[in-house]
């Protein structure tokens, strides 16, 4: 039940996260209606509010992400102060009620991710240039660290790269990944976009876009990394 609980979240979630970055979303004048299987992104504007919506998902595992790497660390102690919740990670000993173990949110933004890859044309070109792809490997790259960081927690997750949009979906059996298959799925994945530029989209709260992206060669290397490939 907490599996299809979850999924059943993710549907939400993309709904949702779409357009999460327009404002206008909620407008209940709007005598415009948009249907999931109507929608592509085929023009930069759908694709700028698109990243932006995958992005503000992000935003709500920064965090807890944080907090799962370095509260497991060699150098960290608890002591009187520490919060209970905190206190099980840093003893490698979470209860399922843990807020921060609970991994729909992270399923959130794997949702709007597999959504963006389904329903992008990397194709459109703009004096020439394929300007959508920039957005495509840089969702590929947001959705390849979040797997990353699930299994480096839950060592065990399931694996899905295409969109969940209906209960149908969520009932879907889903194979396990550990994270030794994370990493040998999505290096094949990034490889072809490894030389890629970033969008960018001038500065966003006064801090410049382009920093605001998973590097595809770090996530490579890290992934390399892990495996033991240290030629790579």
């Amino acid at each position: 039940m907490k599996r299809k609980s979850i999924f059943y979240t993710m549907v939400l979630c993309t709904v949702l996260g779409i357009f999460t970055a327009c404002e206008d979303m909620f407008d209940l004048t709007s005598s415009s209606v948009q249907y999931e299987g109507s929608h592509d992104i085929n023009s930069p504007a759908d694709s700028l509010y698109s990243v932006i919506g995958v992005l503000s998902k992000v935003q709500g595992i920064a965090d807890r992400t944080v907090l799962l790497g370095e509260l497991r660390g060699d150098l960290v102690d608890e002591n009187v102060n520490t919060e209970n919740d905190l206190r099980e990670i840093i003893n490698y000993n979470v209860s399922p009620s843990n807020p921060y173990y609970n991994y729909s949110d992270y399923y959130a933004v794997i949702n709007n991710c597999n959504y963006f890859p389904s329903k992008v044309d990397t194709t459109v070109l703009v004096s020439n240039q394929p300007v959508l792809l920039r957005e495509y490997a840089v969702v590929k790259a947001i959705r390849a660290w979040t797997y990353l960081q699930m299994t480096l927690v839950y060592k065990s997750v399931p694996f899905i790269t295409e969109p969940i949009l209906s209960v149908v979906d969520a009932e879907k059996d889903y194979p396990y990944y550990t994270f030794e298959d994370v990493c040998d799925y999505f290096i094949a994945d990034l490889l072809p976009y490894v030389d890629t530029e970033y969008p960018n989209y001038g500065e966003i709260n006064k801090i410049a876009s382009r920093k605001m992206f998973f590097p595809i060669r770090l996530l490579l290397g890290d992934m390399y990394l892990w495996k033991e490939d240290y030629a790579n």
